[in-house]
């Protein structure tokens, strides 16, 4: 059952009068010469970016895209006819930007993927390690000094010392490299997920097509996912999704 909010005709005016207020307020605010300077700058720059994009950029791009599907420019197809030459396109221009493409396929594109992810070669001790290696070694070090009842030679604590050193860095490498196995499988499993070798192919076919070329990843996309709680309930939840896009 809905409930109907009741107001007086004062509380109406009254709020009608600070809609006025604050209406008025912006407003000012707005046509201030700062506001009103820097929005005739933005506006500005912006018509020039636009003007200077369908002149020079628009038209080289369609002139890439035409070269590419083997036709002519309507004015170029117009000088043509006018003096009755061939309308045939031989369209090599397509046959070497198929070339291109297949050269960076064979690079790019194989069973043995081009990149991997591995641990530097020393791994950096963490604090928490390094002190849980120096108490040890001072455990160690008391435990000497009582069997050998104080004299005990330096070069043994430094030889126990540097035993400790290289086991704890034995062990440091080794989850290194195993959670530089993991990383690279979530990665493969992200680009997999994300689309990468599709969006690969499109960079690939602009690349070789126009001057520029671009290839977006990951871009993560936040979408809703419908599943069923406790008492077959429905609750709906979020999940992030890697996005890759040419």
């Amino acid at each position: 059952m809905s409930l109907v909010a009741v107001q007086s005709p004062d509380e109406v005016n009254q709020q009608e009068e600070d809609k006025a207020t604050r209406r008025a307020a912006l407003d000012a605010a707005q046509s201030s010469p700062v506001i009103t300077g820097l929005a005739a700058h933005v506006t500005r720059r912006w018509e020039s970016a636009r003007s200077y994009k369908e002149t020079n950029i628009v038209p080289r791009l369609e002139e890439c895209h035409r070269r590419r599907s083997g036709k002519y420019s309507t004015q170029k197809l117009q000088e043509i006819r006018e003096f009755g030459g061939s309308e045939v396109w031989m369209n090599l221009t397509n046959v070497k930007a198929r070339a291109i493409e297949s050269w960076l396929r064979d690079i790019l594109v194989c069973e043995e993927k081009p990149w991997g992810v591995e641990p530097t070669p020393i791994a950096d001790m963490p604090p928490d390690i390094k002190q849980s290696v120096l108490g040890k070694l001072q455990q160690d070090t008391l435990a000497l000094y009582q069997q050998f009842q104080g004299q005990v030679p330096p070069d043994m604590i430094q030889e126990r010392a540097r035993r400790m050193y290289e086991d704890a860095m034995v062990v440091l490498q080794e989850e290194a490299e195993a959670r530089a196995r993991n990383m690279e499988q979530k990665i493969e499993d992200q680009l997999t997920d994300g689309g990468w070798d599709s969006a690969l192919y499109e960079f690939l076919y602009d690349m070789a097509t126009y001057p520029v070329a671009t290839l977006k990843a990951p871009v993560m996309h936040v979408r809703k996912k419908l599943s069923w709680g406790a008492g077959r309930r429905r609750a709906d939840d979020t999940r992030c999704l890697f996005r890759c896009s040419a």
